[in-house]
C-alpha cells in the first residue's frame, strides 16, 4: 500500500523537518558564541582599563615623590642660608664688641703710662726742689703714689667694666644666633596620596551547548514528521506511507 507521491511528500517533510531543526541549533551555538566573545571583549576592556588607571597612579606617585623630594631640598636650601646669615651676623657683632674692648685696652694702656709719668715728673720736682725738707718730701712722694695708685685702679675698674661688659655681649650674641639657627622650622610634607584601581575580575562562564538535547529534538521533529504520513499495521506493528 505503499503510495510513491506521498512517500516522497513524507521524506521532504522530514528533510525539511531536520534542515529547520539543524538552523535552529546552529543559531542557538552562534548566539552562545557571540556571547562568550562579547564576555572575553568586555574582560580585556576592563583589563586595558585596570593597566591605564594602574599607570596613572604610578604616575601620580612619581610626581609627588619628586616634589616632596624637591621641597625637603628646598627647605635645607633654607636651613643653611639662615644659618649662614646667623653665623655671619655673630661673627660681625663680635668683631665689633673685640674691637671695642681692644680699644678701651690701648686706651687704658695710655692712661697708665699718663698717669705714671705724670707721677714721675711730680716725684722728679720734688727732689729737685730745695724747698722740701725731708718730712715734706716724704709727704709728697706717699700723696703722690696714692694718686697713682687710685688713678690706676679707677682706669683699671673701667677697663674690666668694659671687658665684662664685652663678655656679656658676645655670650647674647652668641646666644641670639642659635636661637636663630634653632628657630627654622622644617615643615614635613604630607605623605604621598595615591588611590590605586580595584581589579575587576568576573569569571567567563562559556555556555555549553547540550548536544544531547538538540540530537534529541532533531529526532523528535523527525519522529513527529515521520508520524504525520506513517500509518502503523495493527497486527504486523509495521509503518508504511
Amino acid at each position: 500500500m505503499c503510495d510513491f507521491g506521498a512517500s516522497e511528500l513524507a521524506i521532504y517533510a522530514i528533510a525539511t523537518t531536520v534542515f529547520t531543526t539543524g538552523l535552529s541549533l546552529a543559531s542557538q551555538y552562534q548566539q552562545i558564541q557571540a556571547g562568550y566573545d562579547a564576555q572575553v571583549k568586555q574582560g580585556e576592556y576592563r583589563n586595558k582599563l585596570y593597566e591605564q588607571q594602574m599607570d596613572q597612579a604610578n604616575d601620580n606617585l612619581e610626581r609627588q615623590t619628586a616634589w616632596q623630594a624637591g621641597y625637603v631640598g628646598y627647605q635645607d636650601k633654607l636651613y643653611l642660608e639662615n644659618a649662614d646669615a646667623a653665623t655671619s651676623a655673630y661673627v660681625e657683632e663680635q668683631a665689633a664688641v673685640n674691637q671695642k674692648i681692644s680699644e678701651a685696652d690701648d686706651v687704658a694702656s695710655q692712661d697708665l703710662q699718663d698717669i705714671r709719668r705724670s707721677a714721675q715728673e711730680r716725684v722728679g720736682q720734688a727732689l729737685a726742689s730745695n724747698q722740701f725738707s725731708g718730712m715734706n718730701l716724704d709727704a709728697i712722694l706717699g700723696d703722690t703714689y696714692r694718686q697713682e695708685g687710685r688713678y690706676k685702679d679707677a682706669v683699671m675698674f673701667n677697663l674690666e667694666s668694659t671687658r665684662l661688659q664685652g663678655s656679656r655681649q658676645k655670650d647674647s650674641l652668641l646666644t641670639t644666633a642659635k636661637n636663630r639657627i634653632n628657630s627654622f622650622s622644617f615643615n614635613t610634607p604630607q605623605p604621598a596620596q595615591v588611590n590605586y584601581p580595584t581589579m575587576q575580575q568576573s569569571a567567563i562562564t562559556p555556555q555549553v551547548m547540550n548536544w544531547g538535547s538538540a540530537l534529541g529534538n532533531i529526532g523528535s521533529s523527525v519522529f513527529g514528521a515521520f508520524s504525520n504520513f506513517a500509518t502503523k499495521d495493527p497486527k504486523t506493528g509495521k509503518y508504511s506511507f
